[in-house]
């Protein structure tokens, strides 16, 4: 079990990155990570879409109509945008740059997009403030022990079709690409609390890690 509490606040702050195959339990350590240390908050991703009935604005997304959307991505407002299921998605620089004043995030992406953060810095940056936000990322990837794992949750959650092609696509990106990711946690089913414990470690390890460059 992790013990309660709250990861150390030194100067600076960390963004943990999660990525990895669908139902790899990526969700599941983030909820896990802040509830044991509040002083983490998750980077909200915006949409184009509309709200749904049950969700909060801030909550499961930033909900923003589409020209705004669009508008806003042309004045520079997006770190990273992209299209999916007719609406598009982003995330704000605003919601990025606290990490650089002492605020710990977590933020899921995408595999492939988790690949190219250090490129989206670079676009969205100048050098100096994307080499400072590149240090303060830590890119983690929750993996699963076998493809079997993935496809048992998908007969737990009742799920097929795109859901089991997208897993399908997650896993041989991971394969394809398994040298570039630094860290690696594999979440065993019913194991969570050890996998928060292994991210929080990690997490504590980069801090130290930046305080040694400043």
């Amino acid at each position: 079990m992790v013990g309660s509490g709250k990861l150390e606040q030194l100067k600076p702050g960390v963004l943990t990155l999660l990525v990895g195959p669908s139902a790899s339990g990526k969700t599941s350590v983030l909820e896990g990570l802040v509830k044991q240390y509040p002083d983490i908050k998750p980077v909200v991703t915006t949409t184009s879409r509309p709200r749904g009935r049950t969700e909060v604005n801030g909550r499961e997304y930033n909900f923003m109509p589409p020209l705004l959307f669009h508008i806003y991505s042309k004045l520079g407002g997006f770190l990273e945008t992209g299209p999916y299921g007719g609406c598009w998605y982003g995330t704000r620089k605003k919601d990025i740059t606290p990490v650089l004043h002492n605020q710990d995030l977590a933020w899921i992406v995408a595999m492939y997009r988790g690949l190219e953060i250090g490129d989206y810095y670079k676009r969205s940056y100048s050098p100096r403030l994307a080499q400072a936000l590149l240090d303060r990322t830590l890119l983690i990837l929750i993996g699963t022990p076998t493809l079997f794992d993935l496809r048992k949750k998908f007969r737990e959650r009742k799920r097929g079709g795109d859901f089991i092609n997208r897993t399908r696509a997650d896993w041989e990106i991971w394969q394809r690409n398994i040298d570039k990711f630094p860290h690696v946690v594999i979440n065993h089913e019913g194991k969570l609390d050890q996998t928060i414990s292994a991210v929080a470690a990690l997490v504590e390890q980069r801090r130290e890690r930046i305080q040694s460059l400043i």
